[in-house]
């Protein structure tokens, strides 16, 4: 089974994509063409530097489209890319600010930046989970393996013997009988 816009000569039909863009722009109640227009209300790529206006408004369509694509699949891309301190996107570039750049000049602005945010997502959740120092993070897995352990030991408290069992007490040995065989079997 194959997946994927085109036809069976293999020729791309971008009328498919402008068609899905307009479905897009009609369920978000009308596209925007203004430049200076934040779609959907949130932070843009467009405002992170200086692009000339043509591109802004490319990249606040394509914004959109992938704005309305995450959502469906529960994902909020402002949390993703928004430029307040503690996105990842954010972040990432706070540490290396040429990646900025590289975002700012790739053909896609948009999926650059989201490429980056989900490719360094696990490195934030790791770093605000457990610190980014190696002092750090060694105390914070200490500490949180020991609070395991303590929680596995509060359900072994033990009360009594510990070598106790449940069997029967012994029977009292067998009586030996004196006679012959048919005797004890009764042949």
């Amino acid at each position: 089974m194959k997946f994927g816009f085109g036809n069976k000569a293999g020729a791309v039909n971008t009328g498919k994509l402008e068609e899905i863009k307009k479905r897009l722009a009609a369920l978000q109640g009308g596209g925007q063409t203004e430049a200076s227009d934040k779609v959907g209300g949130g932070e843009t790529i467009a405002d992170d530097g200086s692009i000339p206006a043509d591109r802004q408004t490319r990249i606040a369509e394509d914004e959109a489209l992938v704005r309305a694509a995450l959502g469906i699949m529960g994902v909020d891309y402002d949390a993703l890319i928004k430029m307040d301190g503690e996105s990842v996107y954010s972040q990432v570039v706070k540490a290396n600010p040429e990646i900025l750049r590289q975002v700012l000049e790739a053909e896609r602005p948009v999926l650059a930046a989201l490429q980056v945010a989900m490719g360094y997502k696990p490195v934030a959740e790791f770093v605000g989970k457990y610190g980014s120092t190696p002092e750090d993070i060694k105390a914070a897995m200490r500490a949180e393996f020991e609070a395991e352990m303590a929680d596995k030991e509060v359900g072994k408290k033990v009360s009594g013997p510990v070598f106790s069992g449940n069997r029967a007490t012994p029977k009292a040995p067998a009586e030996k009988r004196k006679g012959e065989l048919a005797d004890v079997f009764g042949k």
